[in-house]
C-alpha cells in the first residue's frame, strides 16, 4: 500500500475525539449516504472497521429481537391502581382489577360503573 494511502487511512481510524491528521497529498476516500433530504458525506470506513461495525450491529439487532419477543409488559402498580382489561366474555364491558378484586362494569361519561 502507498504511503499516502496508509498515512490516509490511520488518519481515518483515529477515535472519534481526535480530528483525522491528513498531510498535504494525502487523499481520504469518502462516501456519500442519503437518508431521505439528509445527505452525509465521511470517509470510507476500512474493511476491518466494516467487519467491526457490522458484528456490533448483528449483536444488537439479537438483542433487539429477544427484547421484543417477549410477549406482554411489566407494570410496576401500587395495590390501589385500577388496572382495566377487556372482559372476554362480553365485548361492551371492562374488568377492573383493584386491590386483589376483579369486577366488571362499563365506563358511563369517563366513570366506571359496575355491572351486578
Amino acid at each position: 500500500m502507498p504511503v499516502k494511502a496508509k498515512r490516509a487511512l490511520a488518519a481515518i481510524a483515529q477515535p472519534p475525539h481526535k480530528k483525522p491528521v491528513l498531510r498535504a497529498g494525502d487523499v481520504a476516500a469518502m462516501s456519500t449516504v442519503k437518508f431521505g433530504g439528509v445527505t452525509v458525506v465521511m470517509p470510507t470506513p476500512t474493511p476491518a472497521q466494516l467487519k467491526k461495525r457490522i458484528a456490533e450491529s448483528s449483536q444488537m439487532a439479537d438483542r433487539l429481537i429477544r427484547a421484543i419477543a417477549k410477549p406482554g409488559i411489566k407494570l410496576s402498580l401500587k395495590k390501589t391502581t385500577p388496572v382495566f382489561v377487556a372482559d372476554s366474555e362480553n365485548p361492551k364491558l371492562v374488568i377492573r382489577k383493584l386491590d386483589g378484586k376483579r369486577t366488571r362494569g362499563e365506563f358511563q361519561n369517563g366513570v366506571f360503573v359496575a355491572i351486578k
